[in-house]
């Protein structure tokens, strides 16, 4: 679907973070099939490295507590 999106695109666009060729090297992600490898995009490891490059906090240790 044209039309459809996913989330780290979607954040990728309001906070204006470029598309790239996608990868998906870390270890969560064996086992995973059909992923969109080397498409233009964003991967959601890519969108935490960018984010953590432009200093946004990780937030998993108060969800966690709630948890």
């Amino acid at each position: 679907n044209p039309d459809s999106s996913y989330c780290s695109k979607l954040i990728a666009k309001i906070l204006n973070i470029k598309p790239t060729p996608m990868t998906f090297d870390a270890s969560h992600w064996r086992g995973f099939r059909n992923l969109p490898i080397g498409e233009l995009g964003i991967s959601p490891d890519e969108l935490f490295t960018e984010l953590t490059k432009r200093n946004f906090l990780s937030k998993a240790p108060l969800c966690v507590k709630v948890l």
